[in-house]
């Protein structure tokens, strides 16, 4: 049944997509998940456009509690922008001004991203399954691409996106190469992919089978990225859904014997592959031993990019009354918590209003249209992420979609309204 969502806002077209928003959806959508970003600013092709349709729809975006938050949030976001500029105090890492203003209107899109969205679900269902199940693929062949041929793909990739510091420490011989897809952070691209293959296991319509490849494809990203972390996280995830599965069958007694056969098929084909002696020497050699190497510089405590702990650390011994208060608008004193991130830039006071608008649980919704974030929540704890453009974006598309994209009603139920009212069309009832 479709949900009925008051709107605190009146739209100035009335409750319909106009064709303007119907292209920024879609293209924008494209955009964040295929396209690369821009060669010489390194932004999304797709901002200008959501940028105007923030200008035209100004007043929706203070709308409604969130529209409170968003407010608080940009007020805190300027001004430790601004204080940033007077700050002389000594940081891990110095950030520049225009790094300071950069970040800002960053994330200031980035939030209009997610009302623009919100404005769009709102008013129209839109099946985002088969475009996330796309991606996965087309994420999967880039990175079989980079696994045969890396050093091709760097110089592809940094002729393309040549704001990529990792692809260029590759090149200049400093750094194994890791996969990155388009963008700069392996691990980014782990942590979304195990993010998607939750989405479509509980949000999502799509088939077993589907499902099961995702959460393969999902496996192999996290290998091809060396991301500890993703392998750790999709791990949680096939127990999760594991125990669950289980709990249910025992609870209401029903198999259904093509899935499990499908599952088994799966895994029989895969275990066949791994036999071939090329593609398991590449599992081993390609794959597994870069994790290994990840591991190895992970347990040197020099090393300021290793451990989560020694991050955690260092980064403490930064934080000022100030820069815990209010925030400076400078990314200089972490580099993998999230949290902290936030806390540093722009202040303890506008943390619970950011947390509320990227992970709160909404009252419309479900848990199993929420839990989905988990994989996004660990990589914000542990790697930040929010600093890749696309990649935030991509999450309050999610965001947005959990709590306002509410599904239509089933041909089949459509099917049975139909009939029932033709019947009581056929035979009114008399008044008395």
């Amino acid at each position: 049944m479709q949900c009925s969502i008051s709107i605190p806002y009146s739209f100035p077209h009335g409750n319909h997509i106009t064709k303007y928003e119907n292209f920024v959806f879609w293209f924008s959508i494209f955009d964040i998940l295929f396209l690369p970003y821009f060669r010489y600013f390194s932004v999304s092709f797709s901002v200008p456009l959501v940028t105007i349709w923030m200008i035209i729809h100004h007043k929706e975006i203070l709308s409604g509690k969130e529209g409170v938050a968003f407010l608080f949030i940009l007020l805190f976001m300027s001004f430790s922008t601004l204080m940033g500029f007077l700050y002389y105090g000594s940081l891990r890492f110095e950030t520049t001004i225009s790094t300071s203003i950069k970040r800002f209107f960053q994330y200031f899109i980035c939030f209009g991203y997610y009302v623009f969205y919100r404005s769009v679900f709102r008013r129209r269902y839109f099946n985002i399954d088969k475009v996330l199940y796309i991606f996965a693929i087309v994420v999967s062949i880039y990175a079989i691409f980079f696994s045969i041929s890396p050093k091709v793909y760097a110089n592809i990739k940094f002729f393309i996106n040549p704001a990529d510091n990792h692809t260029a420490r590759y090149l200049a011989g400093t750094q194994f190469y890791r996969f990155n897809y388009l963008w700069t952070d392996p691990n980014n691209v782990s942590y979304l992919l195990d993010g998607i293959a939750l989405w479509l296991a509980y949000a999502g319509s799509v088939s077993f089978l589907k499902k099961t490849i995702i959460f393969i494809l999902a496996g192999f990203i996290g290998l091809a990225s060396s991301s500890n972390g993703g392998l750790l996280v999709l791990a949680f995830e096939v127990f999760m859904i594991t125990i669950m599965k289980l709990y249910a069958l025992f609870k209401n007694n029903k198999i259904r014997p093509n899935n499990i056969a499908i599952f088994f098929l799966v895994l029989v084909v895969l275990f066949s592959i791994a036999q071939i002696p090329s593609v398991s020497n590449f599992i081993e050699t390609g794959l597994i031993d870069k994790i290994a190497l990840r591991l190895a510089v992970y347990s040197i405590d020099s090393n300021i990019t290793g451990g989560r702990l020694n991050d955690l650390q260092i980064a403490f011994k930064y934080i000022t009354p100030l820069l815990l208060l209010n925030g400076l608008g400078k990314e200089g004193f972490t580099t993998e918590n999230g949290h902290l991130y936030w806390i540093g830039m722009y202040g303890l006071v506008s943390y619970p209003f950011f947390m509320y608008i990227v992970f709160g649980k909404f009252k419309r919704t479900k848990i199993k249209r929420y839990i989905w974030i988990i994989p996004f929540f660990f990589a914000f704890t542990f790697n930040i992420a929010i600093g890749e453009f696309k990649w935030f974006a991509i999450m309050l598309l999610l965001v947005a979609a959990s709590r306002y994209n509410s599904y239509p009603i089933s041909e089949k139920r459509k099917k049975h309204r139909r009939r029932i009212y033709f019947q009581f069309s056929r035979y009114p009832i008399k008044r008395l």
